[in-house]
């Protein structure tokens, strides 16, 4: 006999989880999430390094299996030094927590962990100790920034220009940002008629956040929603607002919801790939599944497809979609990818050049436009591992603290790329080269030999979303044309803004509010953490 749910969650990330175990615990729904993975979280991918193999949701793989696990999470390595087997070999990642690449914003006062708390799940996230800049077109300077002092690396004109933009940016309300929701950032820089050097520092700032590089291509609202936060929230780069998870990283959030969704009678399968969502009569009926010994079907009344748009259409087939829908989201929705080097040192580097550690530190434009890149490359410098110290992720998880053995040094590379940037090896490798070399020639090449234990390279094609073209909405959380098909993750909410792990938590109470009728966005997260108001008619 087929079994029946009243709701079949496709896919596993924030949104899929977040979904499934608020209407678990909230409304005794029966649920059921389907993962194509042998793990759970999707883009969460997070990996905890033991001895001389790495583990991701009880799993253990080698140097193949890495690979392999990343590929599944939609990533890849295009370099590592030493080779990745070697470092596999020798153990090089032992104790060390290692993610795909993400924006964790607001730390301990951000949209997941506002989503954690609320299912009572808390998760530690800790954030940058200090801001830093690094003028490299200028000698290669380094700044730490103090709290209300001038940039030194900006003229009076540009700092005066820079101030004015984020303060017009902070004062925002939602209604006023949703009425940007057709506007790129670009736009509403240019109508301000901001300093050059205002606009490059907040190009970079503005890539930190959303993972988009191309300001031309960056929704307004993706931005602009993050700013206006600053305020109520009363945090900033400088005193620390952006953030990592410790031991076992980022996968922690969905583990633990994990455990929400199955102490309120839930079900979570892995290595259960969805092939088909059932639709009779533009109705939803259930899914069909693939399972070790074959296809299963269940029915459900209410599916959710927790798949990012690109791939949405792979178990939705396109015939129940508008022609104008399917051709944007395969041929104009673009991805915004990253490209992350980690590193593991002996020393602290930064020291002898004056700067905190655990700053985040900005370096912008150290590869042109000229070169056939949508943006100049902007890099963003971190500490992942030295942030995480003393930090446990969440005691129901791990006993352990901190992402590195004590007494070593993180190092993160880290920029922002489209995903046919990121396709482009040419390109790929030109930024790697870049700064490794640019490493060297700042710190020393025998440095760089003697202290560097490893250099691990990671690429992802869509890091934050996939994002829609300017002047177009995403597509909203409930289908309006199969009854009982919805939407949740970070694109897909009409009224949604940012993206990555944040805009997945919010997506995930949009979703819940259209199907039950409820309120749980405003339960969930306070005023300047919610989605965007419809945007005023003009007269």
């Amino acid at each position: 006999m087929t079994k029946k749910y009243d709701v079949v969650v496709v896919g596993s990330g924030v949104a899929g989880l977040g979904t499934a175990a608020i209407l678990a615990r909230d409304f005794q729904q029966k649920v059921l999430v389907l993962e194509r993975n042998p793990f759970i979280g999707g883009r969460l991918a997070s990996f905890v390094g033991k001895g001389n193999k790495v583990y991701i949701d009880g799993v253990e793989l080698d140097a193949n299996g890495f690979r392999r696990a990343l590929a599944l999470a939609g990533a890849w390595i295009p370099k590592c030094t030493p080779d990745l087997e070697t470092c596999f070999k020798e153990g090089l990642f032992d104790g060390y927590t290692i993610d795909t690449g993400h924006g964790l914003f607001w730390g301990n006062k951000g949209k997941i962990r506002m989503l954690m708390n609320y299912l009572e799940k808390p998760v530690d996230m800790p954030c940058n100790v200090g801001f830093a800049f690094v003028d490299y077109k200028k000698g290669n300077k380094a700044y730490q920034v103090a709290k209300g002092e001038a940039y030194k690396w900006m003229s009076e004109q540009g700092f005066r220009s820079t101030m004015i933009a984020l303060r017009d940016m902070a004062v925002m309300t939602l209604e006023d940002i949703a009425q940007t929701a057709h506007m790129s950032f670009e736009q509403w820089l240019m109508a301000r008629n901001v300093h050059k050097e205002a606009y490059d520092y907040i190009k970079v700032l503005a890539a930190s956040q959303t993972g988009q590089a191309d300001l031309r291509l960056t929704p307004a609202p993706d931005v602009l929603g993050h700013m206006a936060a600053a305020g109520p929230i009363k945090m900033n780069l400088v005193e620390g607002s952006c953030a990592t998870v410790a031991n076992p990283g980022t996968i922690s959030f969905a583990l633990l919801m994990e455990q929400v969704i199955k102490n309120n009678g839930g079900e979570v399968l892995r290595n259960s790939p969805v092939v088909e969502v059932i639709i009779d009569n533009a109705v939803v009926k259930g899914v069909t599944y693939q399972t070790a010994k074959g296809i299963e079907t269940v029915s459900a009344d209410r599916v959710i497809c927790n798949i990012p748009s690109k791939q949405m259409l792979n178990v939705i087939h396109p015939r129940y979609f508008s022609h104008d829908v399917v051709d944007t989201v395969q041929n104009k929705f673009w991805g915004a990818g990253m490209i992350t080097g980690y590193g593991n040192m002996k020393s602290d580097v930064w020291k002898e050049k004056g700067i905190e550690e655990r700053s985040f530190i900005y370096m912008p434009d150290v590869i042109g436009a000229e070169e056939g890149y949508s943006g100049c490359i902007d890099m963003v410098l971190w500490n992942l591992a030295n942030c995480a110290e003393g930090s446990n992720s969440s005691p129901e998880l791990t006993s352990e603290i901190g992402s590195a053995p004590k007494g070593k040094h993180g190092w993160i590379f880290s920029t922002a790329m489209t995903h046919e940037e990121m396709r482009t090896p040419q390109k790929v490798q030109r930024v790697v080269e870049w700064n490794e070399n640019w490493w060297k020639r700042t710190f020393g090449a025998k440095k760089w030999t003697s202290d560097m234990e490893y250099m691990l390279w990671m690429s992802t094609d869509h890091a934050f979303a996939w994002i829609q073209p300017i002047g177009q909405d995403r597509i909203d959380v409930k289908s309006p044309t199969i009854e009982g098909l919805y939407f949740a993750g970070d694109q897909y909410g009409k009224r949604l803004w940012g993206c990555g792990v944040d805009a997945a938590a919010l997506s995930a109470t949009l979703c819940i509010d259209s199907m039950m009728g409820s309120n749980t966005e405003e339960k969930v997260f306070p005023f300047y953490h919610r989605a965007l108001p419809s945007p005023r008619k003009a007269w």
